[in-house]
């Protein structure tokens, strides 16, 4: 049995842990939607922006989030932000393995309070060649 298994979250119950932990700060702050923006090329990516649809900050409240999606089977307490900016993070290099790499991706993050859904908009730059060859 691995460490995960012996604390007794899987990595899917960890992030349905985190998402409505997550989900339950924002509805509690009065905050129907968050948006994140992010880039990602050259071997480097991070999230660019965030904002809410009330257009005030995130509350600086604590999250209490399970990182054993990190490696780590261990809880600990994550300002608002940083647990929305991991559970981006963790969708992406689930879900878009090297988003950072070469000409990268870019892309919004739709948090829906009412609906409890975390929408992701994933663009994939790519770099095209066209050959053609001509002989008269």
């Amino acid at each position: 049995m691995n460490k995960q298994e012996q604390e007794g979250m899987t990595e899917e119950q960890a992030y349905d842990h985190n998402k409505n932990a997550v989900f339950a700060a924002l509805a509690a702050a009065g905050i129907g939607a968050v948006y994140v923006s992010f880039d990602g090329y050259g071997d480097s990516g991070q999230i660019e922006s965030h904002s809410t649809d009330t257009g005030k900050p995130l509350p600086d409240v604590p999250v209490d989030f399970r990182n054993v999606t990190r490696g780590k089977p261990d809880a600990e307490q994550k300002d608002l932000y940083d647990a929305i900016e991991a559970l981006c993070y963790d969708a992406l290099n689930e879900l878009h393995p090297g988003w950072e790499i070469n000409d990268g991706t870019f892309g919004d993050f739709t948090f829906n309070v009412k609906d409890k859904t975390i929408r992701l908009e994933c663009n994939t730059r790519y770099t095209d060649v066209n050959t053609t060859v001509h002989e008269r």
